[in-house]
C-alpha cells in the first residue's frame, strides 16, 4: 500500500516538475 503510494507521489511529483520546466521555458522565451 505504501509502496503504490509512493509511486503515485513520484508521477505527481514528475508531472509537476515538467510542468515548472514548460512554464520556465516558455517564459524565458517570450
Amino acid at each position: 500500500m505504501f509502496y503504490l503510494y509512493d509511486k503515485l507521489n513520484m508521477e505527481q511529483l514528475l508531472l509537476i516538475q515538467e510542468d515548472n520546466i514548460n512554464c520556465n521555458y516558455n517564459f524565458k522565451k517570450s
